[in-house]
Formats: structure tokens, sequence, C-alpha cells
């Protein structure tokens, strides 16, 4: 979900620069991997397959919420 550009900007990123768009761009991919995860165990049908988007869906929300944690702690804007 990163554009091109953005992944450039990661490559140049050093420290703690690096970390908060590492961070900022993760999270965002995570977030969209959420409303995929919900259209699938709203529509679909398959139970292994609704098993795996509820698992996504909690881990992308933890993993959401530990990233957005780090980066209040190395104070990412």
């Amino acid at each position: 979900m990163a554009s091109a550009d953005e992944i450039a900007d990661l490559q140049q990123a050093t420290g703690q620069e690096g970390d908060c768009l590492f961070l900022t761009l993760l999270i965002r991919h995570h977030e969209g991997a959420i409303p995929m995860a919900d259209a699938l165990i709203e529509l679909g049908s398959n139970p292994r397959a609704l098993t795996v988007a509820e698992s996504i869906k909690t881990g992308q929300t933890a993993e959401i919420s530990a990233m957005e944690s780090l980066q209040a702690q190395i104070g990412c804007n």
C-alpha cells in the first residue's frame, strides 16, 4: 500500500525518522486488512475462510495497537 515514493523515502530514512516512517506505513498497511476481513466475515460462507478472517482482524488490530504504542514511546509525530 505504500507508494514508490514512500518506499524510496523509507529507504533513505535513518534513525528515529526511519523508525517512525516504517511504523506509519505499516500501520496503514495493517489498517487496510481490517475492512477486507470485515467484508468476508459479513459476506463469506466458507468456515475456514471465516476463521482466517477473524484471526487476521484480531491479529492486525493487536499489531496496530502495539505499533501505535511504540510510536508514542519513541516520539513519533
